[in-house]
């Protein structure tokens, strides 16, 4: 499936559906006390990024955000609805997170999710990412949580710059002259 993934404010219509359908699904999968939600204003907020992956009609199947803590970004919300499943939507919004923090200069990416989301944790590792210990707030004895990390490779040294997601992505932030 082609997409086009865009920095888009989680406040809107699509981003508020496309982050209540990943609550319902993790909510099936999870007690609440092993689910960190977080909501359109907290993804809002200025050390986020929100991307969403839109399909050929313009319709959202799929979300991702990049948080920043200062020395590493966190892959946050990662979510492609049912129907846009293995199609390497998941792939390019994860590819696209990352352009995003080697922009922003996190090369070291961290993330967190659950042990019965087994799709994506293949994806990550086949990304690169390997486990790690609890990071930030999160619990260290979780049942279900995972833990990855990856460090990314500096902005041109394994790819050449995709022409004008940056330039967007850093005219949304405020950053473009």
């Amino acid at each position: 499936m082609t997409v086009a993934i865009n920095a888009e404010d989680p406040r809107e219509e699509d981003g508020v559906a496309l982050i209540a359908d990943l609550d319902a699904h993790l909510s099936e999968m999870y007690e609440a006390q092993y689910n960190f939600f977080l909501g359109a204003d907290v993804l809002a907020g200025d050390d986020t990024v929100f991307l969403v992956a839109r399909d050929g009609l313009g319709k959202a199947v799929g979300c991702v955000a990049l948080r920043d803590h200062g020395d590493f970004g966190e892959i946050k919300r990662m979510f492609v609805r049912e129907s846009a499943r293995r199609q390497g939507v998941a792939a390019e919004l994860l590819d696209a997170a990352h352009r995003v923090a080697r922009a922003l200069g996190l090369l070291h990416v961290r993330l967190e999710t659950g042990d019965r989301q087994t799709g994506a944790i293949a994806l990550y590792q086949r990304a690169g990412y390997r486990p790690c210990d609890a990071f930030a707030d999160y619990p260290a004895d979780s049942p279900h949580n995972r833990f990855f990390d990856i460090h990314l490779p500096p902005p041109g040294a394994d790819e050449p710059a995709k022409p004008g997601f940056l330039t967007k992505l850093l005219t949304m932030l405020g950053l473009a002259h």
